[in-house]
């Protein structure tokens, strides 16, 4: 049943990543490459575990930030990409980021923890991003 939610959620994002990739009249490189990012992020905790949650969390807000910062509008002439799409872009590799965080421990019966569980306010983030 997991491996159809994974493929229910992996789909999507490498439809819209090749859909972004083969838009030759808007092509932009560095959200392409921020879709890939994501979509090897969620093919590697869904299917292979090979890079520990914890470094997609950190490689995926880093490329966030750098993101942000690259595409900052400029003084003298206007960004050539709309900020909105700037912001859905970063926003959606922070949530990705966060999402990491939550799917990368599998808790046991014998594991206990302490504290409240971010995986709500997580959902919610998620939930408000979509």
């Amino acid at each position: 049943m997991s491996e159809i939610l994974h493929l229910w959620a992996v789909a999507p994002a490498a439809i819209g990543t090749c859909c972004l990739a083969a838009d030759r009249a808007r092509v932009r490189p560095p959200e392409v490459v921020a879709a890939a990012v994501m979509l090897l992020a969620m093919v590697d905790a869904a299917a292979f575990g090979v890079v520990a949650p914890v470094y997609w969390t950190a490689l995926l807000l880093a490329a966030a930030l750098g993101l942000a910062i690259w595409r900052r509008p400029r003084q003298r002439r206007a960004p050539r990409v709309p900020a909105l799409m700037t912001l859905h872009t970063t926003l959606g590799m922070v949530v990705m980021a966060g999402l990491q965080l939550a799917m990368g421990g599998h808790a046991t019966a014998s594991d206990h923890t302490h504290g409240l569980s971010p995986t709500p306010l997580l959902a919610a983030a998620a939930i408000g991003y979509g």
